[in-house]
């Protein structure tokens, strides 16, 4: 697969990843509760050279996040998305024995305190800038 390939990946081409022992320095996960959301933002990062994959569900999630051949992952998490278990995800993601950044993509009313390791973005116009450059200034500070 070229470098300029910038289709989503499928199962069968994620396999095809991991299975090439290839180990990529950051990695995105995205979830988002609506689906134009998750194909927006999965497009916008893939366009600015992230490996972005969508996940669909909190299971596919944990999965993902284990089995992604990445040093480090982001996590675009919506809470709407999670019904209700934030806390419960966040937890789990910091057991994780890998680093996993997280941002919170959610409405002003619905931000609720949160450990400073997570970043959170209002979801609004111009989000999605927001967010490349939070990306853009974890990678050079090391922060993830």
């Amino acid at each position: 697969m070229s470098q300029l390939d910038l289709r989503p990946f499928g199962a069968v081409q994620l396999q095809r990843e991991m299975a090439s022992n290839m180990l990529y320095s950051v990695c995105l996960l995205i979830t988002d509760h609506n689906p134009r959301v998750r194909r927006l933002l999965h497009r916008e990062m893939l366009q600015e050279g992230y490996k972005a994959f969508i996940a669909c569900t909190a299971q596919e999630l944990e999965q993902r996040l284990r089995d992604l051949p990445c040093e480090t992952t982001v996590v675009i998490l919506d809470p709407e998305w999670l019904d209700d278990q934030l806390e419960d995800c966040l937890l789990s993601i910091q057991r994780l024995p890998k680093k996993v950044g997280v941002i919170i993509h959610t409405y002003p009313d619905q931000q609720n305190e949160l450990p400073g390791w997570i970043r959170t973005v209002e979801k609004q116009a111009g989000s999605v800038e927001e967010m490349k450059q939070i990306l853009h200034s974890g990678l050079l500070n090391g922060s993830y």
